[in-house]
């Protein structure tokens, strides 16, 4: 694996903000990067809930670039401290990942943009999310442990 400077770069985005893009191709299940980080009790913007009580400020620092997306091409797995690809991703191509994937109720609620047809609007954390949504995506364990009472079982769908 090509060291993680080599394998992203920050870039201006057309939103005009700066984002994280791939330098190669990846494949679906394919780590971009491992991540350390510091860890705070307080969520802020650029931290990631990496536990029940615990957020982190990820290093290497790029990886905050990372944007929010109804349709993410990326997650970060908080167990193994890495971030992998859940399908495949070409060179050049913006990486995005879910935020309530790993944030219950978030620091700062934005209105999303991400014009995807699965567009959720408001982005708040998951547990604010209503059942329907909360079948299609992939979720942290420490996010999976707060919504058994929400989440639909394959059975009773």
């Amino acid at each position: 694996m090509e060291p993680p400077q080599e394998r992203f770069q920050v870039r201006t985005a057309e939103c005009g903000s700066k984002s994280l893009f791939a330098v190669v191709a990846l494949n679906q299940g394919d780590v971009l990067c491992v991540f350390t980080g510091t860890y705070q009790t307080q969520p802020t913007r650029h931290s990631i809930q990496v536990s029940d009580s615990d957020h982190m400020l990820v290093d290497p620092v790029e990886l905050q670039f990372i944007n929010h997306s109804c349709d993410p091409n990326v997650a970060f797995d908080v167990v193994q401290r890495e971030v992998r690809a859940l399908r495949p991703i070409q060179p050049g191509e913006e990486f995005f990942y879910f935020y309530p994937s790993t944030e219950w109720d978030m620091a700062e609620p934005f209105v999303c943009n991400c014009k995807t047809d699965r567009c959720l609007k408001l982005i708040r954390g998951a547990k604010h999310l209503p059942r329907k949504v909360l079948d299609q995506y992939e979720f942290q364990d420490h996010i999976q442990r707060q919504l058994p009472s929400k989440r639909i079982s394959a059975r009773a769908r």
